[in-house]
C-alpha cells in the first residue's frame, strides 16, 4: 500500500497489487485511544488510530471492509482490487458517530456513523 495525495490536503491509500475478494490486505497497529478522533477508526466498540488507516476514505460502495480474529485487526478485499486502486471502507458501518460528519463525494449522502 502506499499514502498519496489526492489535493491540496487530503491523501488516501493506495494498493501497490491487486486483490481478490476475501484477501487479507493489511494488518492494523492498532494504538488505542479514549476518545475518537477525525482519523480514527472503531472497531468492536473501541477506538484506534493507525498509521495507514487514519489515510483510508470513506466510499458507500468500499471495496475493503474491517475484521477481526484471534491474531488481528484487518483490512480484507470486499471486491476484486486492482494495483492502483484506492482502498476504501465505509465510516457508516463501523463508526457509532463521527466527530466531524460529511457528505460523501460518491452519493451526497450525509456521513455521520451508524448511530448519528
Amino acid at each position: 500500500m502506499i499514502i498519496r495525495k489526492l489535493n491540496k490536503k487530503d491523501k488516501g491509500v493506495f494498493s501497490k497489487e491487486s486483490y481478490e475478494i476475501g484477501q487479507l490486505i493489511y494488518t492494523f497497529n492498532p494504538q488505542y485511544i479514549e476518545q475518537p478522533t477525525r482519523t480514527s477508526i472503531q472497531h468492536e466498540g473501541m477506538h484506534f488510530e493507525d498509521e495507514v488507516g487514519r489515510y483510508l476514505n470513506h466510499n458507500c460502495l468500499p471495496n475493503t471492509d474491517i475484521v477481526s480474529d484471534g491474531r488481528g485487526i484487518h483490512l480484507v478485499a470486499l471486491d476484486v482490487i486492482r494495483k492502483d486502486d484506492e482502498l476504501t471502507f465505509d465510516y457508516n458501518r463501523t463508526e457509532s458517530k463521527l466527530t466531524n460528519p460529511f457528505y460523501c463525494g460518491c452519493h451526497g449522502l450525509l456521513i455521520r456513523g451508524k448511530d448519528g
